[in-house]
């Protein structure tokens, strides 16, 4: 499973995303001001996780530990690092299967078309919606279904 593109690929795929070929859009509350976004389809393994994810940060540091691994493993720095994002997803792999709202996110998702985008900035990363985008990795990697909205 590729746990996100390199970032030049990234970055022209998403440069070669054009607003009016987009059939829907989302909103979302931006810097304090309702936002309306174009939605992309795109294949699954483009993004990178974010690291910087309050929702895994005492995660990443058991995994750091437990694994003896540098302090600086998470670092942003290292985001493009793909055993930086392998350790990321193990950590929302199982975070998505054991949700603090009571759902495992494998089995919500396993049934179901996708309903939110995912959030990415301008060169890939995950703004919101990395559990989501793991647990849509682990389900499409048994399907073959390589596409997801953005």
């Amino acid at each position: 499973m590729k746990l996100g593109l390199p970032l030049a690929t990234r970055e022209k795929e998403l440069a070669d995303l054009k607003p009016a070929d987009s059939t829907r859009t989302y909103d979302v509350r931006f810097q304090g001001r309702l936002r309306t976004f174009p939605v992309f389809t795109i294949r699954l393994e483009l993004p990178k996780y974010r690291l910087e994810n309050g929702r895994t940060s005492a995660a990443q540091q058991d995994y750091i530990a437990k694994h003896k691994v540098a302090k600086n493993f998470f670092d942003p720095s290292r985001s493009e690092n793909d055993e930086v994002q392998k350790a990321q997803h193990a950590i929302l792999k199982e975070m998505a299967s054991n949700s603090v709202e009571g759902k495992n996110l494998f089995k919500f998702f396993a049934d179901r078309d996708q309903e939110q985008p995912l959030i990415l900035d301008h060169v890939g990363f995950v703004v919101n919606g990395n559990r989501r985008l793991c647990a849509y990795r682990e389900i499409n990697e048994e399907s073959g279904n390589s596409l997801i909205s953005m």
